[in-house]
């Protein structure tokens, strides 16, 4: 909808749906993004120095990773890649969606050292370090708007998928991640799924919060309706509440339904 009205679109980081093929409908490519790099499948995602990552609709290989090295860490090059992509659209309208593969399990990271004194694991060393990677990834982006003039005519949104993890050794609890909701990942009590949705925009953004239930469903008629594109999809805009506005719509009770116990017709 977007690269309709004249937006230049890319989606750098891990995609995660569909095979490892070009050519069919779920590459980013047949879902309106002009660029991608990163990773389809995933699985491949979970590897943090791959032999190559996805540009477009070809492979790309990294010859530093040959063989199982881990010379190459792969945050790097989507950071890079982002950094790019906001320089070279500095002067037209641009949706990036970036979507880095950290913090994820395992937990593999290049440096721990700002953890070195802690009495924790490995894996929650590495975990740390992935989240600081992230945070500083944010700063970057951010530092790069500001540095181009873009930050009054821009919107940044961060958010995650679902709740911290507990995979590969993580310990949730040492780091307070759920603060005082119940649950992680893969659960379906809030803690699972319940995350912040932080919007920035000197311009564009008020200062504040919200308790509006905001589920990712309502980020596509969002970004539409700030972008100016028509959108009869699922899910309800909150571009009135990032302007301010108490008059954004919001959703009901948000609940599913599935009676486990109910016979099939017929039988």
């Amino acid at each position: 909808m977007l690269r309709a009205r004249g937006y230049r679109t890319a989606v750098i980081g891990k995609w995660g749906f569909g095979p490892e093929a070009t050519g069919q409908e779920g590459h980013p490519a047949a879902r309106g993004f002009e660029e991608f790099y990163s990773y389809i499948d995933h699985g491949h995602a979970h590897q943090y120095y791959p032999e190559y990552l996805w540009h477009n609709g070809a492979r790309e290989p990294i010859p530093a990773n040959a063989g199982g090295a881990k010379a190459v860490y792969a945050p790097e090059l989507l950071e890079r890649r982002a950094l790019e992509f906001i320089g070279e659209h500095a002067a037209e309208p641009f949706l990036l969606l970036l979507t880095p593969n950290v913090p994820h399990a395992p937990s593999d990271v290049p440096d721990t050292s700002a953890y070195a004194d802690r009495s924790w694991t490995a894996a929650n060393k590495g975990h740390a370090a992935q989240v600081s990677r992230f945070d500083a990834l944010v700063g970057k982006v951010v530092d790069r708007l500001r540095a181009l003039g873009l930050e009054q005519d821009t919107v940044l949104l961060v958010t995650s998928d679902n709740g911290p993890h507990e995979e590969g050794g993580v310990n949730p609890d040492l780091f307070d991640a759920n603060g005082p909701l119940r649950g992680y990942k893969r659960n379906l009590y809030e803690g699972g799924v319940r995350v912040p949705l932080i919007a920035w925009g000197p311009n564009r953004v008020r200062q504040g919060t919200s308790d509006r239930p905001t589920p990712l469903t309502d980020v596509l008629p969002t970004l539409a309706e700030l972008g100016g594109a028509p959108a009869d999809v699922d899910g309800l805009s909150a571009a009135p509440l990032l302007a301010g506005s108490p008059d954004s719509a919001r959703h009901g009770h948000l609940y599913w339904f599935r009676d486990e116990w109910a016979s099939p017709a017929g039988s």
